[in-house]
């Protein structure tokens, strides 16, 4: 009689999460749900190797009694003996035809299993690019491909709460670019969403990998700088992003210049919050942009 097949156990994909702080947390690997499939397919080959064993052993039965009713036609073998061996002989057949049978199914179920994995991985493949682009489109700047205001709000409180944890410090720097809107109503759009390619590219090569820039909007950016607390260092970045920004770019009607203002603002210095902090680098901005001076510091009478 055939063993009863075990059901298959059921593959659950939950949707992705999201965690305390709203983040996306990814699903689980691909190579996890494989592993999964990749158990009953292992099963399978099991079956299959136990098949085989049983063939091999009926055979050499088979093998045994052909002898024996070898020996039977004889002229001196016994009825009653060849009888026996006839009908030892016939149900070994019947075994070997279920055995047959059950190795056919098995292999069926081998190339079936085969095929759902692959299209498992199709699809899960599938799923994690896409769940990519949304991430993506939920997080990031479609215009700069840099992140967007509720990324760089995220991680501004992440860093706040490492500082204070750690004390450490942190600053922002709130980014404008001079008379962009004429620049732009001059030489069109394109060039404006250009210009703007151009600077985040510019901006995003200045600091280090562990900081974030930021489109906030319009022509408007943000910088997060980790573990920033020296206002002289703060001070060297700035005129570093002032010198690489304003260098001519090409963005398809000849050489445009550009130049940025820069307000900074530290934390604890001039302000506790991420709210604080942002403010007062905006203030310190349009102080620069008045004086033209490039960047200017947040003071300390500003924090409430």
């Amino acid at each position: 009689m055939r063993a009863a097949r075990s059901p298959p156990v059921p593959v659950v994909i939950s949707p992705r999460t999201g965690d305390a702080g709203g983040r996306a947390v990814a699903a689980p690997p691909v190579d996890e749900l494989l592993a999964l499939k990749a158990v009953s397919l292992v099963q399978a080959l099991e079956h299959n190797e136990d098949i085989r064993n049983r063939l091999e052993r009926w055979s050499d039965e088979l093998s045994a009694i052909n002898e024996v009713m070898a020996r039977v036609i004889a002229p001196h073998g016994m009825k009653s003996e060849l009888e026996c061996a006839i009908d030892r002989s016939e149900a070994l057949e019947s075994k070997i035809q279920e055995a047959v049978d059950d190795l056919t199914a098995v292999n069926v179920g081998l190339t079936a299993g085969i095929a759902d994995g692959k299209h498992m991985t199709r699809k899960l493949l599938s799923s994690d690019t896409r769940g990519k682009k949304i991430r993506q489109l939920a997080f990031h700047d479609p215009l700069t491909g840099l992140p967007n205001r509720a990324l760089f709000d995220d991680r501004l409180k992440q860093a706040l709460a490492q500082a204070e944890r750690h004390g450490r410090g942190a600053a922002v720097m709130f980014i404008d670019l001079d008379d962009f809107k004429a620049i732009n109503d001059a030489n069109g759009h394109d060039a404006g969403d250009g210009v703007l390619r151009q600077v985040a590219k510019r901006l995003r090569g200045a600091v280090r990998a562990e900081d974030t820039v930021s489109r906030r909007g319009g022509d408007e950016f943000l910088c997060l700088l980790m573990n920033g607390s020296d206002p002289l260092s703060i001070g060297r970045l700035a005129r570093k992003m002032i010198h690489q920004v304003s260098a001519p770019m090409d963005v398809g009607k000849g050489p445009l210049n550009i130049t940025p203002s820069i307000g900074i603002a530290i934390y604890p210095n001039h302000g506790m919050t991420a709210l604080d902090l942002v403010m007062q680098a905006d203030v310190a901005m349009y102080r620069a942009k008045r004086t033209r001076r490039g960047f200017a510091f947040a003071t300390r009478t500003q924090v409430q």
